[in-house]
């Protein structure tokens, strides 16, 4: 059961849109992510890309947080 791992690099303005344009491109099944906490005030005033990710992809996503 071998399965491939892939890191590219992306110039897009966002991740969420670099994700969902990689995964448009290519054969994905589920997007895996590694997310750190953040600060209450921090939250306030950023978007989560994760959040953002959940809300609008069509493929699972599972994510750790560190």
């Amino acid at each position: 059961m071998g399965h491939e791992l892939c890191f590219k690099e992306s110039e897009y303005i966002t991740l969420r849109v670099a994700i969902d344009d990689y995964c448009e491109e290519n054969p994905i099944d589920i997007v895996a992510a590694l997310t750190q906490y953040h600060s209450f005030w921090y939250s306030l005033f950023q978007n989560s890309v994760m959040e953002s990710l959940a809300w609008n992809s069509r493929l699972p996503l599972l994510v750790w947080r560190k």
